[in-house]
Protein backbone atom coordinates (compact mmCIF):
# COMPACT_ATOMS: atom_id res chain seq x y z
CA UNK A 1 0.00 0.00 0.00
CA UNK A 2 1.40 3.98 -0.91
CA UNK A 3 2.50 5.48 2.71
CA UNK A 4 2.32 9.08 2.97
CA UNK A 5 4.61 10.72 5.61
CA UNK A 6 3.96 13.53 7.19
CA UNK A 7 6.62 15.94 9.35
CA UNK A 8 3.31 17.52 10.90
CA UNK A 9 -0.14 17.18 10.10
CA UNK A 10 -3.57 18.10 11.53
CA UNK A 11 -4.45 14.83 11.86
CA UNK A 12 -3.86 11.31 10.11
CA UNK A 13 -7.31 10.15 10.23
CA UNK A 14 -8.34 13.11 8.87
CA UNK A 15 -6.06 13.31 5.42
CA UNK A 16 -6.52 9.43 5.02
CA UNK A 17 -9.79 10.43 4.25
CA UNK A 18 -9.22 12.01 1.46
CA UNK A 19 -7.40 9.67 -0.24
CA UNK A 20 -8.91 7.50 -3.35
CA UNK A 21 -6.34 5.06 -2.29
CA UNK A 22 -8.36 1.41 -1.89
CA UNK A 23 -6.00 1.15 1.12
CA UNK A 24 -3.14 3.48 2.63
CA UNK A 25 -0.79 4.09 5.46
CA UNK A 26 -0.67 8.01 6.58
CA UNK A 27 1.79 8.84 9.50
CA UNK A 28 3.08 11.97 10.92
CA UNK A 29 5.91 12.55 13.32
CA UNK A 30 3.40 14.86 15.15
CA UNK A 31 -0.19 16.40 14.92
CA UNK A 32 -1.47 19.54 15.98
CA UNK A 33 -5.40 18.44 16.09
CA UNK A 34 -4.74 14.62 16.67
CA UNK A 35 -8.65 13.62 18.20
CA UNK A 36 -9.41 10.21 20.17
CA UNK A 37 -12.79 8.86 21.33
CA UNK A 38 -15.83 11.11 22.00
CA UNK A 39 -14.12 13.96 20.06
CA UNK A 40 -11.26 14.33 22.89
CA UNK A 41 -8.28 15.85 21.57
CA UNK A 42 -5.13 13.16 21.35
CA UNK A 43 -1.72 14.77 22.71
CA UNK A 44 0.67 14.21 20.17
CA UNK A 45 4.44 16.04 20.69
CA UNK A 46 6.95 15.70 17.57
CA UNK A 47 9.08 13.44 17.79
CA UNK A 48 7.94 11.57 20.82
CA UNK A 49 4.99 8.60 19.44
CA UNK A 50 3.54 6.89 16.63
CA UNK A 51 1.06 8.69 14.89
CA UNK A 52 -0.54 6.96 11.95
CA UNK A 53 -4.07 5.87 10.16
CA UNK A 54 -4.75 3.17 8.29
CA UNK A 55 -7.42 3.19 5.40
CA UNK A 56 -8.32 -0.94 4.97
CA UNK A 57 -10.74 -1.86 2.95
CA UNK A 58 -13.64 -4.25 5.25
CA UNK A 59 -16.14 -6.72 3.50
CA UNK A 60 -19.69 -6.80 4.57
CA UNK A 61 -18.28 -3.43 7.02
CA UNK A 62 -21.50 -3.32 9.00
CA UNK A 63 -21.78 -6.58 9.88
CA UNK A 64 -18.13 -6.01 11.32
CA UNK A 65 -19.00 -2.93 12.93
CA UNK A 66 -18.83 -3.92 16.22
CA UNK A 67 -15.73 -5.82 15.94
CA UNK A 68 -13.01 -3.01 14.18
CA UNK A 69 -11.56 -1.87 17.71
CA UNK A 70 -11.29 -4.92 19.38
CA UNK A 71 -9.41 -6.50 16.75
CA UNK A 72 -7.04 -2.95 15.86
CA UNK A 73 -6.40 -3.55 19.86
CA UNK A 74 -5.46 -7.27 19.65
CA UNK A 75 -2.63 -6.29 16.33
CA UNK A 76 -1.73 -3.03 18.74
CA UNK A 77 -1.40 -5.25 21.91
CA UNK A 78 0.16 -8.22 19.99
CA UNK A 79 2.73 -6.19 18.32
CA UNK A 80 3.67 -4.23 21.71
CA UNK A 81 4.27 -7.26 23.49
CA UNK A 82 6.14 -9.85 20.94
CA UNK A 83 8.32 -6.84 20.07
CA UNK A 84 8.91 -5.16 23.42
CA UNK A 85 8.68 -8.51 25.65
CA UNK A 86 6.31 -7.01 28.40
CA UNK A 87 2.63 -7.46 29.33
CA UNK A 88 0.41 -5.08 28.91
CA UNK A 89 -3.38 -4.78 29.31
CA UNK A 90 -6.37 -3.77 26.91
CA UNK A 91 -8.99 -0.95 28.67
CA UNK A 92 -12.12 -1.75 26.97
CA UNK A 93 -12.63 -0.84 24.39
CA UNK A 94 -9.65 0.94 23.00
CA UNK A 95 -6.98 1.23 24.95
CA UNK A 96 -3.81 -0.03 25.83
CA UNK A 97 -2.20 0.12 29.34
CA UNK A 98 1.27 -0.63 31.02
CA UNK A 99 -0.02 -1.14 34.50
CA UNK A 100 -2.24 1.56 34.83
CA UNK A 101 -1.00 4.26 32.87
CA UNK A 102 -2.20 4.55 28.97
CA UNK A 103 0.48 4.06 26.36
CA UNK A 104 -1.93 3.57 23.75
CA UNK A 105 -4.81 4.69 21.71
CA UNK A 106 -7.24 3.80 18.84
CA UNK A 107 -9.93 6.11 16.90
CA UNK A 108 -11.63 3.76 14.18
CA UNK A 109 -14.35 5.46 11.78
CA UNK A 110 -16.48 4.32 9.10
CA UNK A 111 -15.61 5.55 5.81
CA UNK A 112 -17.78 5.54 2.56
CA UNK A 113 -19.80 2.34 3.54
CA UNK A 114 -16.52 0.30 2.27
CA UNK A 115 -14.06 1.14 4.21
CA UNK A 116 -12.34 1.44 7.96
CA UNK A 117 -10.04 4.49 8.65
CA UNK A 118 -8.39 3.22 11.86
CA UNK A 119 -5.86 5.79 13.66
CA UNK A 120 -3.72 4.65 16.14
CA UNK A 121 -1.48 6.89 18.83
CA UNK A 122 1.25 5.39 20.90
CA UNK A 123 3.42 7.26 23.15
CA UNK A 124 7.37 5.85 21.76
CA UNK A 125 9.54 8.42 23.91
CA UNK A 126 8.95 10.66 26.92
CA UNK A 127 7.89 13.99 26.03
CA UNK A 128 6.32 17.25 27.96
CA UNK A 129 2.70 16.37 28.45
CA UNK A 130 -0.14 18.79 29.75
CA UNK A 131 -0.72 18.68 32.96
CA UNK A 132 -4.18 16.71 32.72
CA UNK A 133 -2.94 13.76 31.53
CA UNK A 134 1.01 13.37 32.58
CA UNK A 135 0.21 11.22 35.80
CA UNK A 136 -2.19 8.68 33.79
CA UNK A 137 0.16 8.15 30.36
CA UNK A 138 3.49 6.09 30.21
CA UNK A 139 6.16 5.14 27.20
CA UNK A 140 7.31 1.96 25.43
CA UNK A 141 10.87 3.33 26.28
CA UNK A 142 10.19 2.80 30.02
CA UNK A 143 11.27 -0.35 29.19
CA UNK A 144 14.31 -0.59 27.28
CA UNK A 145 14.73 -1.93 23.89
CA UNK A 146 15.90 -1.38 20.04
CA UNK A 147 13.03 -1.39 18.52
CA UNK A 148 12.28 1.39 16.72
CA UNK A 149 9.06 3.59 15.88
CA UNK A 150 9.06 2.07 12.32
CA UNK A 151 9.32 -1.61 13.23
CA UNK A 152 6.02 -1.17 15.77
CA UNK A 153 4.17 0.29 12.87
CA UNK A 154 4.79 -2.51 10.32
CA UNK A 155 3.82 -5.09 12.75
CA UNK A 156 0.62 -3.46 13.96
CA UNK A 157 -0.08 -3.04 9.95
CA UNK A 158 0.63 -6.23 9.08
CA UNK A 159 -1.58 -7.67 12.12
CA UNK A 160 -4.07 -4.94 11.38
CA UNK A 161 -4.53 -6.50 7.62
CA UNK A 162 -3.88 -10.09 8.70
CA UNK A 163 -7.41 -9.92 11.08
CA UNK A 164 -9.06 -7.66 8.86
CA UNK A 165 -8.63 -10.39 5.77
CA UNK A 166 -9.85 -13.02 7.90
CA UNK A 167 -13.24 -11.45 8.81
CA UNK A 168 -15.96 -12.70 9.70
CA UNK A 169 -13.51 -14.69 11.78
CA UNK A 170 -13.76 -13.29 15.64
CA UNK A 171 -12.21 -15.80 17.42
CA UNK A 172 -9.56 -12.72 18.20
CA UNK A 173 -12.17 -11.80 20.56
CA UNK A 174 -10.84 -14.73 23.17
CA UNK A 175 -7.26 -12.82 22.88
CA UNK A 176 -8.96 -9.48 23.68
CA UNK A 177 -11.11 -11.05 26.40
CA UNK A 178 -8.01 -12.66 28.04
CA UNK A 179 -5.62 -10.05 27.67
CA UNK A 180 -8.64 -7.46 29.75
CA UNK A 181 -7.64 -4.72 32.02
CA UNK A 182 -11.09 -4.08 33.18
CA UNK A 183 -13.01 -7.51 34.05
CA UNK A 184 -13.19 -7.81 37.80
CA UNK A 185 -12.25 -4.42 39.04
CA UNK A 186 -14.34 -1.46 39.96
CA UNK A 187 -15.12 1.32 37.38
CA UNK A 188 -17.05 4.29 36.61
CA UNK A 189 -19.36 4.68 33.59
CA UNK A 190 -19.88 7.77 32.16
CA UNK A 191 -22.57 7.77 29.54
CA UNK A 192 -23.48 11.91 28.05
CA UNK A 193 -24.97 13.08 31.50
CA UNK A 194 -25.09 9.72 33.71
CA UNK A 195 -22.41 8.54 35.57
CA UNK A 196 -22.90 5.20 37.76
CA UNK A 197 -20.54 2.82 39.48
CA UNK A 198 -20.16 -0.74 38.29
CA UNK A 199 -17.82 -3.90 38.31
CA UNK A 200 -16.94 -5.39 35.14
CA UNK A 201 -18.13 -8.94 35.02
CA UNK A 202 -17.84 -9.62 31.18
CA UNK A 203 -16.90 -8.59 27.54
CA UNK A 204 -19.36 -10.34 25.56
CA UNK A 205 -19.17 -11.99 21.83
CA UNK A 206 -19.83 -9.10 20.34
CA UNK A 207 -17.23 -6.84 22.35
CA UNK A 208 -19.63 -5.33 24.74
CA UNK A 209 -18.67 -4.57 28.43
CA UNK A 210 -21.11 -6.46 30.91
CA UNK A 211 -21.07 -5.07 34.33
CA UNK A 212 -22.67 -5.44 37.93
CA UNK A 213 -24.44 -2.41 39.37
CA UNK A 214 -26.43 -2.24 42.58
CA UNK A 215 -29.72 -2.35 40.03
CA UNK A 216 -28.26 -5.49 38.17
CA UNK A 217 -26.44 -6.23 35.38
CA UNK A 218 -26.10 -4.13 32.48
CA UNK A 219 -24.46 -4.19 28.92
CA UNK A 220 -22.65 -1.06 27.85
CA UNK A 221 -21.63 -1.10 23.74
CA UNK A 222 -19.03 1.30 23.14
CA UNK A 223 -20.81 3.85 21.32
CA UNK A 224 -20.94 7.14 23.88
CA UNK A 225 -19.70 5.52 26.56
CA UNK A 226 -16.19 6.03 28.62
CA UNK A 227 -15.46 4.17 31.90
CA UNK A 228 -12.29 5.19 34.80
CA UNK A 229 -11.25 2.66 37.06
CA UNK A 230 -11.59 2.99 40.46
CA UNK A 231 -9.90 0.67 42.27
Amino acid sequence: MPVYVFDEIDSTNRFAKTLTDNCALVIANSQSAGRGRLNRSFCSPKDAGIYMSLKMPVNDLYANVPFITTLCAVAVHKAIESLFDIECGIKWVNDIYLGDKKVSGILCEGFNDTHVIIGIGINFYPASLPEEIKNIATYLTDYPSSVTRCELTGAICNNIASLINNLPDTSFMEYYKSHSSVLGRDILCIQSDVTFSATAVDINPEGALVVKTDDGFKTLSTGEISIRFTD
